[in-house]
Order: C-alpha cells, then sequence, then structure tokens
C-alpha cells in the first residue's frame, strides 16, 4: 500500500491532507465528523493541537482515506458505531443503525414505562434484528424483560450475537423467515425496523447505501409486504393489550396505516413522527 506524504505526523499536517483528498466526495461537515472520529478511534481527543500519530496509524489511516474515496461507510471501515450511545459492532452482512432507529428505541421505551410495570417479566420481540442494536438497547433499559431476536440471515446473527456478549446480555436469538413462518411463543411487544424500500425505488437510494448495505435488509418486493406480515402474525404472537411498534418508510405510511385497519384485533393504530416531523413509526393495540 502506497502511503500518502503527509508533511510530517502531527495532526495539523495531516488533516489538510487527508480533507484534500477526499473532497470530491464528502462535505466539508461530513469530513470533519469523519476525521474526527477516526482520532478518537486511536484514543485521541480532536481538539488536541498537539497529536502526532504513529507510524501504524498513518498507515491505517492510509488504507482508511482508500475505502472512503471508495464510498464504503465509516462505520464498516472502522468495524463499529455507535447507537444509543452504546457501541455495536457492524460488518456488510448487517445495516448500519440510524438515528431513526434510535427514536423508535427512545418511543419503545416511553411506551413499555407507560404501560407496563418496572417488576414486570415482560416479553418482547425484534423482527429482523440485524446487528441486533434494538433488541440489545431494549434489554439493556429493561434487565427484566425476556427479549427474543429473529433474523433470516444467519451472518447477521453472529453479528447480533457478538454484541450481545460485548454488553454482557442474553438475548434469544433465532434464525427465521418472518414471511413464511411465525415464532411459537406470544410478546407483550413486537419492534421492527423491516426492510421497507420496494424493490422498484431501488435506483432512487443513494450509491453509498445501495452499493454497501445487505439488500436483503433494505428491500422489499413491495412497501407493506413485512407490515402486512407483522399485522397477521400479531393475530397469535401478540398478547392482549401488547403493542406493535414499527418504523416505517415515510412515504408509504399512510397506506400502511390504512391496511393495519383491515386487521379488526389490531387497535389505537396511529402513526408517530419523528424529530424531523415525518410520518416514521406505525404504532397498534391488539384487542
Amino acid at each position: 500500500m502506497n502511503i500518502f506524504h503527509f508533511p510530517s505526523n502531527a495532526i495539523n499536517d495531516v488533516k489538510p491532507i487527508f480533507f484534500n483528498l477526499l473532497k470530491d466526495k464528502y462535505s466539508p461537515s461530513e469530513l470533519h465528523t469523519i476525521f474526527n472520529r477516526i482520532v478518537e478511534h486511536f484514543n485521541y481527543s480532536p481538539t488536541d493541537p498537539r497529536i502526532r500519530f504513529q507510524q501504524s496509524e498513518l498507515i491505517l489511516i492510509t488504507k482508511f482515506i482508500q475505502e472512503l474515496q471508495s464510498g464504503k461507510p465509516l462505520a464498516y471501515i472502522l468495524g463499529y458505531t455507535y447507537f444509543y450511545k452504546w457501541k455495536f459492532f457492524v460488518n456488510e452482512a448487517v445495516l448500519i443503525p440510524r438515528p431513526e432507529t434510535e427514536e423508535l428505541v427512545y418511543n419503545a421505551e416511553q411506551i413499555i414505562c407507560k404501560k407496563f410495570s418496572p417488576k414486570d417479566s415482560i416479553k418482547i420481540l425484534d423482527v429482523g434484528t440485524g446487528s441486533g442494536c434494538i433488541a440489545i438497547s431494549i434489554q439493556k433499559l429493561f434487565p427484566n424483560a425476556e427479549v427474543w431476536a429473529i433474523d433470516v440471515c444467519r451472518e447477521a446473527l453472529q453479528v447480533a450475537q457478538k454484541n450481545a456478549d460485548w454488553h454482557q446480555v442474553s438475548i434469544h436469538f433465532e434464525e427465521m423467515d418472518i414471511l413464511h413462518t411465525a415464532p411459537h411463543s406470544s410478546f407483550d411487544c413486537i419492534l421492527s425496523n423491516p426492510p421497507y424500500i420496494p424493490i422498484k425505488d431501488k435506483e432512487s437510494i443513494d450509491r453509498q447505501v445501495k452499493d454497501f448495505e445487505p439488500h436483503i435488509a433494505l428491500f422489499s418486493k413491495s412497501a407493506t409486504e413485512f407490515y402486512e406480515r407483522v399485522f397477521q402474525i400479531a393475530l397469535d404472537c401478540l398478547n392482549p393489550n401488547g403493542f406493535l411498534l414499527l418504523e416505517l418508510n415515510q412515504y408509504y405510511a399512510d397506506e400502511i396505516l390504512t391496511i393495519s385497519q383491515e386487521y379488526p384485533y389490531l387497535t389505537n393504530t396511529h402513526l408517530l413522527t419523528d424529530w424531523s416531523n415525518h410520518h416514521r413509526f406505525f404504532f397498534a393495540e391488539k384487542i
């Protein structure tokens, strides 16, 4: 690997070269965020002007620049990201957790606190767990809960198990295709960030996402396919007074809400907005 020519190993000499090599790919604000994350990755403070990188670190920075030039997301380059303040390992078998999904966890936390007592031993299902970020965050927030998590992808479940081990929580992971199988259990809460981009919209997706993140976790045959299936399994898999909380595609939110009203055992169906005031979540309770 060719190491880019840095005038010195001082951060104030490395940073301008880093920015110059990537300025055509990322905005200045994106580059500031990326560079700071890399500096923190080496356990330095980005605000410390006295930093001098080791030769091994300059070699890694060179590698990171080349990967960033290809469009590879920083989370995959570093092998981890942060979600709901906690560290989660990721690779190209799982989606990179998004801020919107942090809002899903936040909303779930608020709803659970209102509907259940802290001493209740509630049972929660995460459908399409990916990295396990939803299931693990909920388990950390509610240690008395029994959390199950399913995914169709074995490689994703391996990442989720690694994260559960890192966080020292016990999650019941199971490989399952929810479109063709239902869990043989019932739950007080079903959470999911399912594949919600219809395949017909594939070309409109950001290339960085489309080229690197797992299509099985992004795309579905239709915008409503997974939601209709979750509504169906709720008949047997959701306990009375239990609730669904599902992340969704804002452009198909009204359609999903309308479809949900065809299931008579679901009540109090409505949409919740995200912090950008977009319809991002679907909520329902079981009669």
